[in-house]
């Protein structure tokens, strides 16, 4: 199935609200489906829970690395599936970056 279908759905603004916290909660899911997740990484309120879910693929949780979404990108730096050699380059980076590069909040 392609995410595209459902990633359109968290992006469109005229949909119930009961709708979007359905979406919301199937972040949290531990059974939730790729799909699924790819959907609510296009929501601002389920999209941290998303990036740090365990279904995600290692391949996917280092592609969020660059998400424009801060949230996004501390989640999946956390990630447990997040490859040894992106963690080594988030470490180096967190170094060159000193005390301006801790997390947000």
């Amino acid at each position: 199935m392609s995410r595209r279908p459902l990633a359109g759905v968290a992006a469109r603004a005229d949909l119930p609200s009961g709708l979007l916290d359905r979406l919301v909660a199937i972040a949290v899911r531990p059974n939730a489906t790729l799909p699924a997740l790819w959907a609510c990484l296009e929501d601002a309120r389920a999209r941290k829970d998303a990036a740090a879910h365990p279904a995600l693929p290692a391949a996917v949780v280092a592609g969020l690395l660059g998400h424009p979404h801060p949230e996004v990108a501390w989640a999946a730096a956390g990630h447990p599936a997040l490859p040894a050699a992106a963690v080594e380059r988030l470490v180096a980076e967190a170094e060159r970056a000193g005390p301006a590069g801790r997390a947000p909040g």
